[in-house]
């Protein structure tokens, strides 16, 4: 779980495919299987307290990937 979030970070704000989270985590069996980054990006955000619909750290490109929050789209306005 923790290697899809070193992968996200370590390409932010770089938008991370579903079918190169496949090939960069998983075995090689497991590449057709895209349901996994789903499960996995889900149980990150509970861990970090993450809203998918309003997310502060890891944000979903629809029918692309994920990618992290750049540094000024996890701030929140603190007027």
């Amino acid at each position: 779980m923790y290697v899809v979030l070193y992968q996200l970070a370590a390409q932010a704000p770089k938008v991370l495919t579903h079918g190169l989270l496949l090939q960069r985590v998983w075995v090689p069996e497991q590449v057709g299987e895209g349901w996994l980054p789903r499960d996995v990006v889900k149980e990150l955000r509970r861990k970090l307290g993450d809203d998918a619909g309003n997310p502060r750290y890891i944000v979903t490109e629809p029918r692309v990937g994920y990618r992290m929050a750049a540094g000024d789209e996890s701030k929140t306005d603190e007027r």
